[in-house]
């Protein structure tokens, strides 16, 4: 009888642990490709945005806690689990635009890899450079950078031990400047 029981809390042990991959693997794909379609319409297809928030099921957030001199856009799922924030910082020789979403888990160096890998197929963005460095045992930081100037388009990943932030950031100079 005790193995038996044994047995099936280790079973039951693995289930969960095998189903909780599952949902922590699916998390990451969610969220690279809410990060991917939605963040790269935002700051550099906007015509495109809509098509891509219907695609991945989100729609604009009620941004009735946003301050009232915010300036930027909130999406997020009709479930509420999934999000993405878009704000812009205006000055007067420049437009700084972020797009921003929290992947609820860590991500792998392969992940971070894989993400750069499949941002390069996408023609508005090309070849990236930078890099992806081991700042402690769990944490991982990728800084990229797109080429050109016209406008400078960077994205930072930070992976730690239970989230990995996931930004695309516009840099838009003003005529003159």
């Amino acid at each position: 009888m005790r193995r038996l029981i044994l047995m099936t809390v280790v079973f039951a042990g693995t289930l969960f642990a095998v189903n909780a991959t599952a949902v922590a693997q699916g998390s990451w794909q969610n969220s690279v490709a809410d990060f991917s379609k939605i963040c790269v319409r935002s700051l550099l297809v906007p015509n495109e945005l809509a098509a891509a928030l219907k695609d991945r099921g989100m729609s604009a957030a009620s941004s009735q806690y946003a301050p009232p001199d915010w300036d930027g856009a909130l999406y997020s799922a009709t479930d509420g689990a999934r999000g993405v924030s878009v704000t812009y910082q205006r000055y007067s020789d420049l437009t700084i635009s972020n797009c921003i979403t929290v992947a609820p888990n860590a991500a792998s160096r392969d992940d971070l890899e894989n993400l750069r890998s499949m941002l390069e197929t996408n023609p508005g963005i090309g070849k990236i450079e930078g890099r992806i460095l081991e700042a402690a045992p769990t944490t991982k930081i990728a800084m990229f950078k797109r080429p050109g100037n016209a406008p400078i388009v960077t994205f930072l990943f930070t992976s730690m031990a239970s989230a990995t932030t996931l930004s695309m950031t516009r840099f838009d100079s003003k005529p003159g400047n």
